[in-house]
This record gives C-alpha cells, structure tokens and sequence, in this order.
C-alpha cells in the first residue's frame, strides 16, 4: 500500500527524447479561432521527419493561463510585464532535465519565446530551443537604396513605384 502512494520523480517519458512543446493560446482565443496554429505547425514538423520517434509531442505541458493584450507599440520592457506570469507549465515531470523544442508560428520581437523558455527552464528543463516559420524585421533592417540607381530609373513625381524602378534589395 506505501508503494503505490510514492510519486515517481522521473519523467514521464525517456530523457533522450525531445519535447516538442507548442506556444499556447489562452483557450479563449483558441475557441475563437478553432485551432492553434503552433500546434498545427508542430504536428506537421513531426509528420516530415525522417526520425520521429526522437521526438514528443506535449501540446498540454505548457498553457496559457491569462489573456494579453496585443504587443503592437509596446516597448521590449512593456512587452515583457505584458507576459510575465502568462505562462505555467502544468506537469512538470513531463519536461524534467529534457530537451524542449518550443513551437511558435512568428517570431517579432522574441519576447513570448523568451518567456516560454524562461517557465520551461525553471519547471525544469534541460535546455529550449525555439523554432518559428517566420520571423519578422524591422523595415530599416530589410530595406534600403541601392548607392547608385539604375540607368532606367525614372521617377514621376508620383511618390510610388515598381519594384524594378526602385531596385529595393533585401538583407538580413
């Protein structure tokens, strides 16, 4: 009868394999839209591998247990207040000394990974790394004149133009 009261402390699957942990919608949000894309994106990431089994999907282990305001205009510091205490991990021995694979569809700022990694760690974890399908720039970083125009440059007055004329390259 001891025996079955005793809580095991080790995960609940082998440490050699890696959580893949999706960033959570407050389920407000996730009943509005029908899904979560981080999940959808990280169900498909695990159909394409060539070694799946290296890998667990824990969409549960992590939730979002506030509602946020959007992040649009907040200052990086005003971001992190905005998030912080969002996040809590809900099982603890599911993540203990394993490798996270944190899932976000975009990543702007990387305040929300920052503070999933930030739970994920202090829950325990081994270590986090993110990955996102798409990341977004700040336009300054993306955009800019080339120093010398194209011959065929031609400006009407307008204040618009084809990509061909304004010969707009990207970096990053």
């Amino acid at each position: 009868m001891l025996a079955e009261t005793i809580v095991s402390l080790e995960p609940a699957m082998p440490v050699g394999m890696i959580a893949v942990v999706p960033v959570p919608l407050h389920r407000r949000k996730q009943a509005q839209r029908g899904f979560n894309q981080a999940e959808m994106i990280a169900r498909a990431a695990l159909k394409a591998l060539a070694r799946p089994k290296r890998f667990e999907l824990c969409p549960a282990v992590l939730r979002r247990c506030r509602e946020t305001g959007s992040q649009i205009g907040l200052t990086n510091h005003q971001r992190r207040e905005n998030l912080r205490g969002t996040f809590k991990v809900s099982d603890p021995t599911r993540i203990l000394k394993r490798d996270i694979l944190l899932i976000d569809d975009v990543l702007t700022t990387g305040t929300t990974a920052s503070e999933c990694a930030r739970v994920l760690l202090r829950a325990g974890a081994a270590r986090v790394w993110v990955a996102t399908v798409a990341r977004t720039l700040k336009i300054s970083s993306v955009a800019a004149m080339p120093d010398v125009l194209p011959e065929n440059w031609e400006d009407d007055g307008s204040g618009e133009g084809s990509e061909a004329r304004l010969g707009v390259t990207a970096s990053g």
